[in-house]
């Protein structure tokens, strides 16, 4: 669905820059579609590549995590924790993200008199792509979290045994 909405925009730019342009200069126009069509591409190339690489290396991250956790359970504390911060991370991208696309939206419609459902869909589209996009870094940013507190208990336990080993000596 998100490739298609890609697509849509990439064929479309030129045409709602111009309405958006009001004066529709050959100039202005094609450096401003150029500019969309380029976001477009990037979304589309990424997402691309998200769908062929993320299945293969989302299962090993989540064995090697699954591995780690047999070994090791995480704590009450430490589900906690991720639990808070994913909440937080999510939150403030939405927080962000929501708001000020809908406030561009409701001024497109209410203010721009050239707007139409054309103009609307593409403008949508673009939102739409931000946000898929703004979830797929929030999820990276997550499972970031996520190693660094394994990593951050292994380092505990270390200095644990090494304060124990100290301590016997």
């Amino acid at each position: 669905m998100l490739i298609a909405t890609c697509i849509y925009n990439f064929v479309n730019a030129s045409q709602v820059i111009c309405k958006l342009d009001h004066w529709c200069s050959t100039f202005s126009s094609t450096l401003t579609a150029v500019y969309d069509r380029v976001l477009t591409s990037a979304v589309f190339f990424s997402r691309i590549a998200v769908v062929y690489e993320c299945k293969p290396n989302m299962s090993r991250y989540q064995a090697t995590i699954r591995a780690f956790e047999a070994y090791s359970p995480p704590s009450a504390t430490e589900l906690r924790r991720h639990r808070a911060f994913s909440l937080a991370v999510v939150a403030t991208c939405l927080a962000v993200i929501l708001p000020t696309n809908t406030i561009c939206m409701y001024y497109l419609c209410r203010y721009e008199p050239n707007s139409d459902a054309s103009l609307f869909a593409y403008q949508l589209f673009m939102y739409v792509q931000n946000l898929s996009m703004c979830c797929i870094e929030t999820q990276f940013v997550v499972q970031c979290f996520k190693v660094y507190t394994k990593f951050h208990g292994i380092n505990d336990d270390l200095k644990r045994l090494k304060d124990e080993n100290l301590n016997r000596s």
